[in-house]
């Protein structure tokens, strides 16, 4: 990422370890990271915060990667 561009990331899965590799990874990259445990959550941070990319876990509690995706791509 250039230094003068900022960069966020949305990094989605229920298991907190999966999340931190990834966010430290991503953060040392230069991207700015932000953090949901569920699909629920992950469609309300697009939603407010619009990642320029989305890692998404598939299988998670309260709404699975597969039908937040489908409703990102209704919005």
């Amino acid at each position: 990422v250039a230094a003068d561009r900022e960069v966020t990331v949305l990094v989605v899965d229920d298991q907190e370890a999966n999340r931190l590799v990834l966010k430290e990874m991503l953060e040392r990259a230069g991207f700015s990271v932000l953090e949901a445990r569920d699909g629920r959550e992950a469609v309300a941070s697009v939603r407010e915060f619009m990642p320029a990319i989305v890692f998404m876990d598939i299988k998670m509690p309260v709404m699975d990667g597969y039908a937040a995706v489908e409703a990102l791509k209704r919005d």
